[in-house]
């Protein structure tokens, strides 16, 4: 699996635990994290998808300055945005955090090999468990 698609899974399946939880500021951030992987992985449906429900519940957020989740990454303030979530939630921490809690919170396992349209279909089924 390509190292952006795997990125894009373990932020959005900590973004649906960070929901549950409702901790609504660390899900928002795990969403742009999310959104920039799509964008890198060519999956820029799954990038708006992020942007509309960061949008939902704060319509002032950086990404709403632009129509399209990709657009506001190659902004100055959209990249600046961008290396700064990276560097308060590095990769490393959220692998760890989604191995530690995704078996009790995921309402499907994630499969074995997610390619093509069964990653789509399970980065569906991840955005739709948000709200």
């Amino acid at each position: 699996m390509d190292p952006h698609e795997e990125a894009l899974l373990n932020y959005l399946e900590l973004a649906v635990i960070s929901e549950q939880k409702r901790q609504f500021s660390g899900r928002d951030k795990l969403l742009v994290l999310a959104g920039y992987e799509a964008c890198m992985a060519a999956l820029i449906d799954v990038a708006d998808r992020c942007r509309e429900l960061i949008l939902k519940r704060n319509s002032q957020h950086l990404v709403g300055k632009n129509d399209r989740f990709h657009e506001m990454v190659t902004t100055p303030e959209g990249a600046a945005l961008i290396k700064q979530l990276e560097r308060q939630i590095p990769r490393e921490q959220v692998e760890l955090l989604v191995s530690e809690n995704s078996e009790v919170s995921m309402k499907k396992p994630r499969p074995q090999s997610p390619e093509g349209e069964v990653l789509r279909d399970y980065v569906g089924g991840l955005l739709d468990q948000l709200s």
